[in-house]
């Protein structure tokens, strides 16, 4: 049976489709949106998968655009993307009936640094084997990777790790080098796509110079030239008094299309604090993040739309 009619077996497919949008929203994916879970589905059907078994993640990106703001700042789109995770590849890698395990991660020494303020010790690299059987040989395939260059960051304007980058900095650079000796021991099996364990909370960007390719980035602190000084903006209360006309034109066009919906209640208000808190975001960077879904403080004020976006936003960060 081949992938195009297996998936006909999974009893989801079967089911109405905005129910079974219903039950991913409920079980596997809280808070996603209709379409996001709708494309969890279609990613299912094409690749012959169970969506009952989490084989894919919602992964919030930020897609620059290729353009600039009147600050020189890089105008990005929030968008979701469908990724494989680190397990996928290891079930795929299976069922080749030619893996051959892996050995232990090893990491390379410890180094301490303070980024942005948050000080946090990492291991400066790791390396993980995986091994195919090739005929009656087993043969290892490598890969190094190294913290500094897949770590992702609170947000683009800051160079500290996120929440789990912080929590987990083995673990998660760990799953990288994995990933990426899998792609090279079964290139056939689990294809050439980034792991959503590699770009939870990291960007695209849109590279206008190799004819329009989409290429993965880490995102880190966009810098200004010495002729383009930042202006300071150190609370809430700027974003809020600033004019909307000074707004970039995308966040200008969110702002009016969402002002006459709905505002969410103080639970969901609560429920953004928690993951502020749990971010340890400043109130400067709090007050940057709110101006861009053109909100105005933390508080009831905030619309529905806005509220959707100021989480998926947050969620990515963690």
């Amino acid at each position: 049976m081949n992938a195009l009619t297996e998936f006909k077996s999974f009893p989801i497919f079967a089911m109405e489709r905005q129910r079974a949008i219903g039950v991913l929203k409920t079980s596997l994916y809280p808070g996603a949106k209709d379409e996001s879970a709708e494309m969890v589905l279609s990613y299912c059907e094409a690749a012959g998968l169970d969506p009952l078994d989490k084989p894919v993640h919602i992964v919030p990106m930020e897609v620059s655009t290729g353009k600039k703001d009147n600050d020189g700042w890089d105008i990005k789109e929030r968008r979701d993307v469908i990724m494989q995770g680190v397990g996928l590849y290891r079930t795929k890698a299976a069922r080749t009936g030619q893996y051959g395990g892996q050995d232990e991660p090893v990491y390379g020494p410890d180094k301490t640094e303070t980024l942005d303020g948050v000080t946090i010790t990492y291991p400066e690299w790791c390396k993980v084997t995986v091994y195919r059987f090739l005929g009656a040989q087993r043969v290892a395939y490598t890969a190094l990777e190294r913290w500094k260059e897949n770590y992702a960051t609170k947000s683009g304007k800051s160079a500290a790790p996120n929440a789990m980058w912080k929590k987990r900095p083995y673990g998660q650079l760990s799953k990288c080098a994995e990933a990426q000796a899998l792609r090279k021991g079964f290139p056939d099996a689990v294809g050439a796509a980034e792991t959503a364990d590699e770009m939870a909370g990291k960007s695209y960007d849109f590279d206008l110079e190799a004819g329009g390719e989409v290429r993965p980035t880490v995102t880190m602190p966009q810098r200004r030239s010495a002729a383009e000084p930042a202006q300071a903006t150190t609370s809430t209360e700027a974003a809020r008094t600033e004019p909307a006309k000074d707004k970039p034109p995308a966040q200008a066009q969110q702002a009016a299309a969402t002002a006459t919906t709905g505002t969410i209640n103080a639970g969901q208000v609560k429920y953004l604090g928690q993951k502020v808190e749990a971010l340890e975001l400043s109130e400067e960077a709090l007050g940057m993040l709110l101006q861009r879904h053109g909100a105005a403080k933390l508080d009831t004020s905030i619309t529905v739309e806005q509220f959707d976006a100021i989480k998926s936003e947050l969620l990515g960060m963690l």
